[in-house]
């Protein structure tokens, strides 16, 4: 017998393994308990796997022994007596999760343990002890309402429980598991950022709801699309709002007044490959403020249907976009619109952000409206060698087809009918071709 075997793990009263800072959770390390060295009692058994003894590079010696490590500073021993001290206190109900996790987070933050230990994944040993607590309640408790006697009044004994395969406090709405989520990297982080500065009611509900729709879009595509009383919208925009991506108001002005049918399709090639097919390019543009407001209402609508807690909010962008067209020259409404487009985009693809968060668009006023943005100096720059440049003279076809990327100001041609040669409409709409 070697002396690696009769090597302890560092001294730690509170029997909680701590991944010293700056080591690799689970890059090589083992459980003393599996191993064929002595064994550590004060390990508990249900901490997670990838905890390493303080000091140590996660790998045995020779014999199958655990590598002898530091003591833990007295500090840091103070600080996970108090750690544990909340933990007794959430298992006494005294304390509430969330409070108990923030007071724990902050414990390990503001004591300097950071210079010894990984603060983050010692957090998630604590989180996995307070939802193993959790869940062994949740189980007695099922397990106390199967026992319980026969209803009252001779109705016979009640109906039997079906246990879910996963604790209910482990699923998350739509029904995926949180112990799997809990494994994603950024999943701690969140958590953490939460609790100390959570996301406001509505917020919070709007991604619950797209948790729900987002674990089967199609599926709640079509029941969307079943309902009576869905609003009236072209297929291609609910596919945009149940996806979380911004609603295309060109497409719902085209689709109030367009006779082509807007029959959306898609068929998934595999590898993440998916082809869309059957929607009807816009044919009517957004172009001041009348049109945005028929727009929006319609998309308003619509949006209402899906997040009707977000009633409030959409209200108070709608004011707030409108009184930013009456404060603006007519000529320069379309710099609105752009600005309505940035704006409406930066929302969808962000999770902590309403759009009455005003304060969050100042870049992007800046950039699309202000005569000193990017957005506005370059499409106004006139040619570096300083020759007068040509006047656009020819309609943009990609443009009355619903395919052009650039915007009227810097596109070679002109964003007008390619068949009357005038402003307002594209091509396929055009008067004088629906009159011949």
């Amino acid at each position: 017998m070697s002396q690696s075997d009769n090597v302890q793990p560092p001294s730690n009263p509170h029997g909680r393994v701590i991944i010293p800072a700056g080591g690799m959770a689970g890059a090589g390390s083992s459980n003393p308990q599996n191993s064929g060295g002595s064994q550590n009692p004060g390990v508990q058994p249900d901490n997670p796997p990838n905890l390493v003894p303080a000091g140590s590079q996660g790998n045995q010696d020779d014999n199958g022994g655990v590598p002898e490590g530091p003591q833990l500073p007295p500090a840091v021993q103070a600080a996970l007596s108090g750690c544990e001290l909340i933990v007794d206190q959430y298992h006494l109900q005294r304390l509430g999760k969330a409070e108990a996790l923030h007071q724990i987070y902050q414990k390990l933050l503001g004591t300097g343990v950071g210079g010894v230990v990984n603060i983050q994944a010692s957090f998630g040993s604590y989180l996995h002890t307070i939802e193993d607590h959790d869940a062994s309640q949740r189980a007695a408790a099922e397990r106390g309402a199967l026992r319980q006697p026969p209803a009252p009044g001779g109705a016979g004994p009640r109906p039997e429980l079906r246990r879910s395969p996963t604790p209910p406090a482990f699923e998350q709405p739509g029904g995926r598991p949180a112990a799997l989520e809990a494994q994603y990297p950024w999943a701690v982080a969140e958590f953490i950022e939460s609790s100390i500065r959570p996301l406001s009611p509505n917020l919070t509900r709007t991604l619950d709801i797209y948790k729900v729709l987002l674990q089967d879009p199609k599926r709640t595509k079509t029941s969307i699309l079943t309902s009576a009383r869905s609003p009236e919208l072209p297929d291609s925009e609910w596919t945009n709002i149940v996806n979380g991506r911004p609603i295309n108001l060109d497409a719902v002005l085209s689709g109030m007044f367009s006779t082509a049918a807007n029959d959306e399709r898609s068929e998934s090639l595999g590898g993440g490959l998916e082809l869309r097919f059957g929607a009807v390019a816009p044919t009517k543009v957004v172009s001041d403020a009348g049109t945005w407001i028929i727009a929006f209402d319609r998309a308003r609508a619509a949006t209402l249907f899906v997040f009707p807690h977000r009633a409030q909010e959409l209200t108070d962008y709608r004011d707030y976009v409108l009184a930013m067209f009456a404060a603006t020259n007519s000529l320069f409404h379309d710099r609105i619109i752009t600005f309505d487009k940035a704006a409406r985009k930066r929302v969808a693809h962000r999770r902590d952000l309403e759009l009455t968060d005003f304060h969050q668009f100042a870049d992007i006023k800046v950039a699309l409206i202000d005569s000193v943005g990017v957005g506005v100096v370059d499409t106004h720059r006139e040619p570096s060698s300083g020759a007068a440049r040509k006047p656009k003279s020819e309609a943009c076809n990609n443009w009355n087809k619903g395919r052009c990327t650039a915007d009227a100001g810097t596109c070679r041609r002109l964003h007008v009918c390619n068949v009357c040669k005038v402003a307002g409409h594209k091509g396929p709409d055009c008067p004088e071709r629906l009159q011949n």
